[in-house]
């Protein structure tokens, strides 16, 4: 039964996308179907349904059904789940029981945990270790990470992770035009801040209707593969990957003709794979 509920969703996505019609812009009227097309409301109803009878569906239908009801993309829609991980609260509380008992570890209970590490641990600054600091959709601070983060990447000039002081010392000298001080003003230009554009939001009615444009884009392979990657706990398919490299003025990323491959590492070092939206 879901096999065939799979195809359906297939057919219904081929079927959505067969047409030759431009994406519907601004406040523009969706032009009718072509026969043999379904509508819009036809794609919500179909969405009802995989929701009611189809539980266990691999992740490019989850995307489809988000798809369907016009969602926006973002956490917890379609395929962008929390992360799966392996060294999460509840394998902290079976490996130090006591000191995590009545669900946080304060300073000091884990011996392991010296004032270093524990700080880092504590990413919600409130003096405790807790679920709440390794569950990242739900940690309050992350509501700041917006500004801090871009700061960083501002100022991070060679992109290795690191903020450096060399790195701090230059760009203070830019922005300070020679001063030992800074100003409002400087420091704004410096760090090329401007207001955030609207995010558009607002009700689905509200927002231009990009189901069909989004359609293709799953098909087409780029808004994701159809293909599930590896589980957790199971191996990453090898990699052979040509490296790039930062230009001598840092403005841009040169292939050169050296390769990376994930076999070179196993076993002898943990890598990890960062995997970014191209567009």
């Amino acid at each position: 039964m879901q096999r065939w509920l799979a195809m359906c969703v297939v057919l219904c996505l081929i079927g959505a996308v067969r047409g030759d019609e431009p994406p519907v812009r601004g406040d523009a009227p969706p032009k009718a179907p072509t026969s043999g097309q379904p509508t819009m409301e036809d794609l919500e109803a179909f969405a009802k349904l995989i929701d009611r009878d189809l539980k266990d569906r691999p992740e490019w239908v989850e995307m489809a059904v988000a798809i369907f009801k016009n969602r926006s993309m973002g956490s917890g829609q379609g395929w962008y789940k929390p992360a799966s991980k392996r060294f999460d609260w509840e394998w902290i509380a079976k490996a130090f029981p006591e000191a995590a008992d009545d669900h946080v570890i304060e300073p000091g209970e884990v011996p392991a945990f010296d004032a270093a590490r524990f700080s880092r641990l504590d990413r919600t600054r409130d003096g405790y270790f807790s679920k709440t600091d390794l569950t990242w959709s739900k940690n309050p601070i992350m509501s700041g990470f917006g500004v801090p983060d871009a700061i960083f990447q501002l100022l991070d000039t060679d992109n290795n992770g690191r903020l450096e002081k060399t790195e701090l010392d230059e760009w203070f000298r830019k922005t300070g035009g020679g001063f030992d001080f800074l100003t409002m003003e400087d420091m704004r230009n410096g760090l090329q801040f401007t207001p955030p554009r609207g995010s558009g939001g607002g009700r689905p009615s509200q927002r231009q209707d990009q189901r069909l444009v989004a359609l293709r884009r799953l098909l087409n392979g780029e808004l994701g593969s159809l293909t599930e990657g590896p589980q957790l706990g199971q191996p990453a398919p090898e990699l052979n990957l040509p490296l790039l490299n930062r230009s001598a003025d840092g403005a841009s990323l040169e292939l050169t003709d050296r390769f990376v491959k994930l076999d070179e590492f196993r076993g002898k070092k943990p890598v990890v794979l960062i995997f970014g939206s191209f567009t």
